[in-house]
């Protein structure tokens, strides 16, 4: 997940107490996938591929003004970015065309770069927990408070690739807006956070919680 530029607030009002309640309750909604109770290897509720295609339907009903139209990516037109502990981030310049009433061109090109997600792992693998990573993700990213933070980058859709050269196993990839401050580890380094002040940590951390009221 990247982050955008953030203020920092004059004021923090939280403890140490709700600080770990807060981290207790966020962890226990955010990190198990919803409608699968306790997943296991032999656990047949766990989701399937057919989960994946509710989910990507359902979401793009809701939003899919804003998403990018689901089309295939192609690794060898991205650039290396990052990875994750589940995802191999990339990014690439994509072109959206705007259609303006008013201008003398109704039509313009309007080009941005985007972050591209994958998988490390196939997601026809049960034993990786690849899908069940992919499907929660994609749940977190579409939940109304992160959705609408100002200070998280937006999601901006689903595509998909091949996971072989002989195109056989399709992959499906998230993608998201390239935020101005990067990846969490650049913006630690860059803000130097380990040198930041008590106080402002403090107000970072309360930004953060936010997220999840």
């Amino acid at each position: 997940m990247t982050t955008r530029s953030t203020g920092l607030a004059s004021q923090a009002t939280v403890n140490l107490a709700d600080i770990r309640q807060n981290w207790s309750q966020t962890r226990s909604r955010f990190t198990k996938t919803r409608g699968a109770p306790s997943i296991t290897l032999d656990n047949a509720l766990a989701p399937d591929f057919i989960t994946l295609i509710s989910l990507i339907s359902e979401i793009y009903r809701d939003y899919g003004d804003e998403m990018e139209p689901v089309r295939q990516f192609h690794l060898h037109r991205e650039t290396p970015y990052t990875k994750g502990h589940t995802s191999s981030v990339s990014y690439t310049r994509i072109s959206r065309h705007i259609v303006s009433p008013v201008s003398s061109d109704p039509i313009t090109t309007k080009w941005e770069s985007i972050i591209v997600k994958r998988p490390r792992k196939s997601i026809l693998e049960q034993e990786t927990y690849a899908l069940v990573s992919f499907i929660t993700e994609l749940r977190v990213r579409t939940h109304a408070p992160l959705r609408e933070h100002p200070n998280i980058g937006q999601l901006r859709g689903v595509a998909w690739d091949f996971e072989d050269e002989e195109a056989t196993i399709p992959r499906p990839l998230l993608l998201e807006e390239l935020a101005p401050q990067g990846t969490l580890d650049n913006f630690w380094v860059n803000w130097s956070f380990v040198r930041l002040k008590f106080k402002s940590k403090l107000d970072l951390a309360r930004i953060s919680l936010r997220v999840y009221e």
